[in-house]
């Protein structure tokens, strides 16, 4: 018996009235094991677990693919599959309501570089941490 709490209960996000789709049956496919290195995809709209448990849902629907996680809080997506378009696995994650691009491992990590890539943002946090520490500094020097 769940209260009526618990059922208003939802992520509150754009996704959360996207329409269920009976579940399938898995695919031959999907027992075989992986022989190549999962693909990464950088997951965009997720806001909660609900959110990410969707987007999973939604890649590992796409025939071909042997096994789907998503990590919530780096965002991304590990997707392994077997010749399967990585547009295809892209347009699935749409499909669900988010969007999804492959991750650039360019530098050798996943992080999201923010100021690294752009200059503005970059200024922007200077002038604010020059702007927080001047009081500090100001009354160190009157001291």
């Amino acid at each position: 018996m769940s209260s009526p709490v618990v059922k208003q209960a939802g992520c509150g996000c754009a996704a959360s009235s996207a329409p269920k789709s009976p579940a399938r049956a898995a695919s031959p496919v999907a027992n075989r094991p992986a022989t190549v290195a999962p693909l990464m995809l950088r997951i965009g709209g997720m806001t909660c677990a609900t959110c990410a448990g969707r987007v999973e849902r939604a890649l590992k629907k796409v025939p071909g693919v042997s096994s789907a996680s998503v990590n919530l809080v780096s965002k991304q997506a590990a997707v392994s599959a077997d010749g399967v378009p990585q547009d295809m696995l892209i347009e699935a994650v749409r499909q669900a309501g988010y969007t999804a691009q492959p991750v650039d491992h360019h530098a050798g990590h996943s992080h999201d570089h923010g100021a690294e890539e752009n200059p503005r943002r970059a200024a922007l946090l200077i002038i604010g941490a020059w702007l927080f520490a001047a009081p500090f500094v100001v009354d160190m020097i009157w001291r």
